[in-house]
């Protein structure tokens, strides 16, 4: 498994055939771009992530973005295991500090299953907001399109929203 993801992280990084440039863009559609993340994790605490994210370019240097979040997670340090889901939504920008490296700042509004019982009412959704902050690097895989890694740290940790810290996706972006 490690190595799938050190395969996965690296053919992220290194650009695919020659390192295109963004074209410049006028219209709204030239202007936005699909894309998102899928992450998965196996062990003592299992999840699986699907967040499609919904991009807008400013201008060359700043990107906007919105996108929705779930993910299903398994904690097995509980005898018998615990299992649940996440549901949010999240907002972002970005901004490109030196050529394909990239300043990242984002909040998240996630609703969590109580499957720990923290409230009177088990099952209740329990919402929380998330802060991150961090940078990445993406790689053009054509004059549209490209994939990125990235590395975001939880600047408010709840106790009511799993997670690692600091987060690390791989995902891509692709225009309309």
């Amino acid at each position: 498994m490690l190595k799938l993801y050190i395969f996965l992280l690296i053919s992220t990084i290194v650009p695919i055939g020659n390192t295109f440039a963004q074209s410049k863009f006028d219209s709204f559609f030239e202007k936005t771009s699909i894309g998102g993340n899928f992450s998965l994790g196996f062990g003592s605490y299992t999840y699986v992530q699907v967040a499609p994210i919904l991009y807008y370019n400013i201008n060359e240097k700043l990107t906007l973005g919105l996108g929705v979040d779930y993910t299903y997670f398994k904690d097995n340090y509980y005898k018998p295991s615990i299992s649940g889901s996440t549901i949010g939504v999240r907002g972002f920008g970005q901004y490109v500090i030196y050529e394909n490296f990239f300043a990242h700042v984002e909040i998240q509004r996630l609703f969590i299953q109580d499957v720990y019982n923290l409230t009177p009412m088990p099952k209740d959704w329990l919402g929380d907001n998330q802060f991150f902050a961090g940078g990445g690097y993406r790689s053009w895989i054509s004059s549209s399109a490209y994939s990125y890694v990235l590395i975001l740290f939880d600047l408010q940790r709840s106790d009511f929203i799993f997670g690692i810290n600091p987060r690390i996706e791989v995902g891509f972006s692709m225009g309309l």
